[in-house]
């Protein structure tokens, strides 16, 4: 097909034109005046910036030439303090890094009009003593306050942030749950990291009947035992991290109407009999962690119906005896390890109808013979 002279000229003004408007717009992505202050890379949605060092006001001050989406904002080392109102003038960022910033207050507004922007904020390693003002959040997704001062979670902390799905707030010390701290995201959050705390007993108020949540870790807190009724109704939940606590005892009916679980961890702990009962109904449990324990004795059926079960780890414990039939009919399991315990005899049939099971560990004991 030929075109009239004039609407070839026409066509290759318009592509150049539209090449250099593209060049234009790629050279204003990461602007010129940050480059001195930041590391920038282009992403296909936005910029990605890195700052150590460089004090807030500077870089807000740097950017405010640009005005397209910023995807990431790192800035860290700038030892901020206090997170004044409209800190970020007109800057949409979608995710934001203020770790290792000293900051000690976040003042009302101080993610200004733009806040709806945020996606996730990162707000680790500071000296925070409580959660910031949240609530022009509303698009908030995920949210690190870990190894902060906090020392409770506050009524109604999150209660505008209806898209919520990630709270770490791990290494804090914290020692109580206010009753409605996690009220507003029973439905949506789906982790909950409050690991290396000072809890001294399951918050089980507060985890109830969450809809959605998978994982929930307690470790590495001062919990000593797990009465009845503790986790309930937690129909998605797949992972829990009980471990580095004092549980000497968990009741009969500590988890009830969790259906899903794949993962208990209950290491390092002090545990000396694990009934049956607590455990029996997980149906879908892959992984058993009860290492570390002062277990002395495994009893016939310890395991039964955990017909999922692929890992049962059980080294470092007391454990002299293992009965008969003590882990049998667990037609998943692949490993167990028995090393580092005091078992003198193994009783006929201990491990019994295990046919998928490759890896006994039992190194370490008292066994003469097997």
């Amino acid at each position: 097909m030929n075109y009239h002279p004039a609407v070839g000229k026409l066509f290759q003004r318009l592509l150049a034109l539209a090449l250099i408007s593209l060049v234009v717009r790629c050279s204003q992505t990461c602007p010129i005046t940050i480059n001195s202050l930041c590391q920038c890379h282009n992403l296909h949605h936005g910029i990605a910036l890195q700052c150590t060092g460089a004090t807030l006001g500077k870089v807000v001050e740097a950017l405010a030439v640009h005005s397209e989406t910023i995807e990431s904002l790192t800035l860290r080392y700038s030892d901020i303090g206090t997170l004044e109102a409209n800190s970020f003038a007109s800057l949409a960022i979608k995710k934001l890094d203020l770790s290792s910033n000293n900051i000690h207050k976040i003042e009302e507004d101080a993610f200004g009009k733009q806040a709806s922007y945020i996606k996730e904020l990162l707000l680790a390693n500071n000296s925070l003593t409580e959660i910031p003002p949240l609530k022009a959040l509303k698009n908030l997704e995920k949210i690190d306050i870990s190894n902060n001062e906090l020392v409770d979670l506050t009524e109604y902390a999150f209660e505008q942030n209806e898209a919520l799905k990630v709270i770490r707030a791990k290494n804090n010390k914290i020692s109580t749950l206010s009753s409605n701290s996690l009220n507003e995201v029973k439905s949506i959050l789906e982790l909950l990291d409050l690991s290396g705390n000072q809890l001294t007993q399951v918050p089980a108020q507060n985890l109830r009947s969450f809809q959605k949540l998978r994982v929930v870790d307690l470790s590495d807190n001062l919990i000593d035992k797990i009465p009845n009724l503790q986790f309930m109704n937690m129909p998605e939940l797949r992972d829990l991290r009980l471990g580095g606590n004092k549980i000497a005892a968990v009741m009969p009916l500590a988890f009830m109407n969790i259906p899903k679980l794949e993962v208990l961890n209950l290491t390092r702990n002090a545990i000396t009999t694990m009934e049956t009962n607590p455990i029996q109904q997980f149906e879908n449990l892959e992984i058993l962690d009860l290492s570390w324990n002062k277990l002395n004795k495994l009893n016939a059926s310890s395991f039964k119906d955990l017909a999922k079960l692929k890992e049962l780890h059980l080294q470092n414990n007391e454990i002299q005896i293992v009965e008969t039939m003590a882990i049998s009919d667990n037609s998943e399991l692949r490993m167990i390890n028995l090393a580092n315990n005091k078992i003198k005899e193994l009783y006929k049939n201990a491990f019994d109808q295990l046919p998928n099971l490759n890896t006994l560990i039992l190194t370490n004991n008292q066994l003469h013979e097997i």
